[in-house]
């Protein structure tokens, strides 16, 4: 036997198509083969696929005779970690004012002259919606690239 990763995907694709109903092999071209039945238990067993099978009364392989794809298996052909990765997506959201006031304190502590600090705080200020959003998409940027910063923020994280 050999994994066939083109066979698999066809037979995941063609599955696919009547989702959620289950396919009756003998519809496939092909699936009476020895190695289609092979790569087809691997999916299942794999659970890409939910299949049907018998075994001759007296035969020792079971043959896969109906199957339908499963959410894993739609997922697996969609490669973008399906409706869990989205799930897990985390959403954090930071109020303006208080992104405001770190920065107003970052400012203020810089080792800049008073009049750079005024001009600065008055940009900070000035910033609206798309502007402001703008300018903190430029900071995160900016502090990912940043090594060493990112060491030390990690190395705080307890």
């Amino acid at each position: 036997m050999f994994l066939d990763r083109k066979m698999q995907e066809e037979l995941l694709l063609r599955l696919r198509e009547d989702y959620p109903e289950p396919v009756e092999f003998h519809e496939i071209a092909g699936s009476d083969d020895r190695n289609f039945q092979q790569n087809a238990f691997y999916l299942k067993e794999h659970e890409l696929i939910e299949g049907w099978d018998t075994q001759e009364l007296g035969g020792t392989t079971p043959t896969v005779e109906t199957a339908r794809i499963t959410k894993l298996g739609l997922d697996h052909l969609e490669d973008d970690g399906g409706i869990d990765a989205i799930r897990r997506t985390v959403i954090v959201r930071l109020e303006a004012d208080e992104i405001r006031a770190l920065m107003t304190a970052k400012i203020e502590a810089a080792d800049i002259p008073a009049t750079q600090k005024v001009e600065f705080l008055e940009r900070l200020k000035s910033l609206v919606g798309k502007a402001f959003d703008d300018t903190i998409l430029k900071f995160l940027k900016d502090a990912m690239n940043n090594p060493e910063g990112l060491v030390r923020i990690f190395s705080q994280i307890t």
